[in-house]
């Protein structure tokens, strides 16, 4: 009897470390890229597509280094300017190019970057030590306004396209922080919400008087904001993140019942709301200075499970679709390191498989090694189409070379997801002969050849 009791026992615990093995291997590796090693006290990212060729580039905002972005896919650095503050990309001017809109704490102003020369237009220098905008059509009149808090006293104003009108929101938010717009009462106009980092308060106002209610009057350096339909009721919900009491709090629209998500991030700064499991609900992401964690909490049951563990003095966050795979890929900022150098990082959201399942249909369409299948047709007259599989996420190149060994195209220059690619090459305006195809992804290459008849 004790022997079977024995047995039983260590085929649980055999079970339980198997399920375990299975969830770390379902949620552990979230590829981690670093952008930039050498930018001191990074803070606010923001992702574009600057160049609008199809990639997504990342901004940053420095303390140290002002204003930067990071061009995809080989991360060039460009300095836009020297200022430090909050940052937005958006088409301000509708001329279709990607601008830039800022609020440059230590000039305390508001302006906009006009790409691509990034010319500098001033749009508010009222407020005093500007830090969160927002850029939304807040009259409903077909241009972008622009919202900025101000840190270093107690407004909160918009600026009205496009002559750059100051109106007033507030002007008893004591040391305003970031802030979100979103239609918070349902009634088809934009409201906004503001957190602050000094009285401790989340705050939305009402549009168009702007009647201010109280969500929180009592969340200690109230800091990362982001604002979603949570519960799946069809209002927008709201998420803080608690820099004083390292609290990561959901306040549930219309009631604002506070549901503590996590208690223990120490000086949570960034938050994020995005689906990151495909599962058509909204995950909460958070990164913590002191306890240099970016971590993700799957809703609805809030499990939290860890992105990065060691990322010192992690602070902003965004996300987006930089691999091009479905699913969210997040940036984050980390404001000082061991040698007080700050960090930018991009993380490529792993294919993902439910916890304690072993899903042989999804595991099959997962490639165990690097291929590049021949070419087909092959010889070819005009086009011809080129497959490979990947078995991890993974920065890719696919150049094509004559028989000289000569560059003559590039394919494909940029981070691809796990699993089957093909991609067409077309050589109409090429001679016949012999060419070859070159596929490197990280350390490993592969080349073939192919016959082109034209």
């Amino acid at each position: 009897m004790k022997n079977q009791v024995f047995s039983s026992a260590i085929c649980m615990f055999l079970l339980a470390f198997f399920l375990l093995s299975i969830f770390d291997i379902a949620y552990a590796e979230w590829e981690k890229i670093f952008i930039d090693t050498e930018t001191e006290m990074s803070i606010f990212p923001a992702v574009a597509d600057i160049e609008e060729d199809g990639d997504m580039d990342i901004l940053v905002s420095s303390y140290a280094s002002g204003m930067i972005w990071y061009e995809s896919p080989v991360w060039t650095k460009h300095i836009i300017d020297n200022d430090f503050g909050f940052i937005k990309a958006i088409d301000l001017n509708d001329d279709s190019m990607v601008d830039i809109v800022a609020a440059n704490s230590f000039d305390d102003e508001v302006v906009w970057y006009e790409a691509p020369s990034w010319a500098r237009h001033i749009i508010g220098t009222d407020l005093s030590g500007t830090v969160g905008v927002e850029v939304v059509d807040l009259d409903d009149d077909d241009d972008y306004d622009v919202i900025a808090t101000e840190r270093g006293g107690s407004r909160v104003v918009w600026y009205e396209a496009p002559n750059w009108t100051v109106h007033t929101i507030t002007t008893d938010l004591n040391n305003g922080w970031l802030l979100k717009t979103a239609d918070i009462d349902s009634d088809n106009d934009i409201d906004i919400v503001v957190c602050s980092e000094i009285s401790g308060v989340v705050m939305w106002y009402e549009a168009p008087a702007w009647t201010a209610h109280y969500i929180d009057d009592n969340q200690p350096e109230a800091w990362g904001i982001d604002v979603g339909d949570i519960d799946g009721d069809n209002d927008i919900d709201v998420v803080v993140g608690g820099h004083g009491n390292g609290e990561v709090a959901l306040y549930e629209n219309p009631s604002w019942t506070k549901e503590v998500v996590d208690s223990s991030l120490n000086a949570a700064a960034g938050i994020l709301l995005a689906d990151l499991d495909n599962d058509d609900d909204l995950d909460i992401v958070a990164a913590a200075q002191v306890a240099s964690v970016v971590v993700w909490y799957e809703s609805p049951s809030w499990t939290k499970h860890f992105i990065d563990n060691s990322l010192l003095g992690a602070s902003g966050l965004c996300g987006a679709d930089f691999d091009d795979d479905g699913d969210t890929d997040i940036v984050a900022c980390a404001f000082y390191d061991e040698k007080d150098i700050g960090h930018t990082v991009l993380y490529i959201n792993p294919t993902w498989v439910p916890p304690g399942v072993m899903d042989e249909n999804i595991n099959s369409n997962i490639p165990i090694s690097l291929q590049l299948q021949q070419n087909y047709p092959n010889p070819f007259n005009a086009s011809t189409s080129i497959q490979f599989e990947l078995p991890q996420s993974e920065y890719v190149t696919l150049k094509i070379f004559n028989i000289l060994g000569n560059e003559i195209h590039t394919l494909i220059d940029g981070y691809k997801s796990a699993g089957t690619h093909e991609i067409t090459f077309n050589a109409h305006n090429m001679a016949t002969g012999i060419y070859f195809y070159r596929l490197q992804a990280g350390s490993i290459t592969e080349t073939k050849k192919m016959l082109l008849l034209q």
